[in-house]
């Protein structure tokens, strides 16, 4: 995920002032309002929940291999009543983006590991931001973004997925998540 964050948001791996203080702007900005992370069309704020990095992600880290997840378990990752996407894998994926971004809250990226108990709180407010948009179209705004109460959603399974995925051995590179 990090290369598709990078390229996504024109994060700079440049080690001069001016980089580095863009870099700690364009987090500030993105984290400020997370539609950043959802809206297809950023500007007009259209396309919800169809941000090209959601498609890019899940494609990367759901199906990108012959022994990708995505690929060995494909009813994890479908909704079976619609065929769609299941909002797991959908929240789970930005989840993941706003980790990675936050990687770069410095100016310079820094690596983390993941672990639940930080991102849980972000998980569970993309969930709700996802169900109330399903639901009736809520739309989301600075402010209802700021707003919502987290639900009472395990993350565990998402917590294990991101352990295994940094614990693979084998040909994936670090870069990868």
């Amino acid at each position: 995920m990090r290369p598709l964050v990078v390229a996504e948001f024109g994060f700079t791996d440049e080690k001069t002032p001016e980089a580095t203080s863009c870099n700690v702007a364009l987090v500030k900005s993105l984290l400020e309002n997370r539609k950043n992370f959802t809206y297809k069309d950023r500007k007009e704020a259209k396309g919800a929940f169809e941000a090209n990095i959601i498609q890019k992600g899940m494609i990367k880290w759901c199906y990108e291999k012959k022994n990708s997840l995505g690929v060995k378990f494909p009813a994890y990752f479908m909704d079976a009543s619609t065929g769609g996407v299941s909002f797991g894998i959908i929240v789970a994926i930005l989840t993941a983006v706003e980790a990675c971004v936050m990687e770069w809250s410095t100016g310079t990226r820094t690596e983390t590991k993941f672990y639940k108990e930080q991102y849980a709180a972000v998980f569970n407010t993309y969930l709700t931001l996802l169900v109330n948009f399903h639901e009736d179209g809520t739309e989301m705004s600075p402010t209802n973004l700021s707003q919502v109460a987290p639900l009472n959603t395990s993350v565990d399974e998402f917590a294990a997925a991101a352990a295994e995925w940094d614990d693979r051995s084998g040909a994936d590179s670090e870069d990868d998540w």
